[in-house]
């Protein structure tokens, strides 16, 4: 199966979850609602390697940190997720060159601001955006 096929499996699956991104776990596969970097499965597909939890309304000013298939890390944010069905899991990983497995759980990862931090649920400070 190609990739576009994948990615409109999984948009056709996918599971609506909170904005404020509760109950979501490290290394959890997301799709994004509608990606800045692009719709598809490159763009739109990654799991989750952080979130920087602001105090907007809702989550709105989270930053989600996805591992995407090409092995790129992106900063989404002021966006919608939404989980990838079980069902899909394994195919859409078996597309990606890093893995869950192959990472560290120590890793630091850089906002685009130049902000490093290590962990999972971080806050976001408060100058990510500026």
């Amino acid at each position: 199966m190609n990739k576009r096929a994948v990615y409109l499996s999984a948009m056709e699956r996918r599971e609506k979850i909170d904005f404020s991104l509760q109950g979501i776990s490290q290394y959890e596969l997301l799709l994004t609602a509608y990606s800045s970097c692009g719709d598809g499965f490159e763009n739109a597909i990654g799991y989750c390697l952080q979130i920087r939890e602001g105090t907007g309304e809702e989550g709105s000013d989270n930053q989600v940190f996805l591992r995407h298939a090409d092995g790129s890390i992106r900063v989404h944010h002021q966006q919608a997720f939404y989980r990838v069905a079980d069902s899909e899991k394994y195919q859409i990983l078996s597309l990606f060159k890093i893995k869950p497995d192959d990472e560290r759980k120590d890793m630091d990862l850089c906002c685009p601001n130049g902000i490093t931090q290590t962990g999972f649920r971080v806050k976001l400070a408060g100058n990510c955006y500026s």
